[in-house]
């Protein structure tokens, strides 16, 4: 069975994903908070590798691995430096 949660993250990654470059205003579901964020990690010829979205005020969230990546999304290439992905904290993953 699925983790309630995750369910809950995973929702509002599809909203993300199928709306690229025009998400709408992303409220957690863990704190209600505004300041949801996400990246696409990846391959941008392949157009695919991960998604992380995770919120500023709580921070937790999910790592989704594997995923097509929307040909309309900003993508951060495999490997990019630490000056890159810097705005990424560790947050809490929350597991299916």
């Amino acid at each position: 069975m699925i983790n309630h949660d995750f369910k809950k993250w995973l929702q509002l990654a599809e909203t993300v994903i199928t709306k690229v470059p025009d998400s709408p205003t992303l409220i957690c579901p863990k704190c209600s908070g505004h300041r949801v964020k996400y990246e696409f990690i990846g391959d941008r010829q392949k157009n695919a590798g991960y998604f992380l979205i995770w919120c500023n005020d709580c921070l937790e969230g999910i790592h989704i691995s594997r995923v097509d990546i929307p040909i309309q999304a900003k993508i951060i290439p495999f490997g990019a430096p630490s000056e890159v992905t810097s705005h990424i904290p560790n947050f809490k993953k929350i597991n299916p």
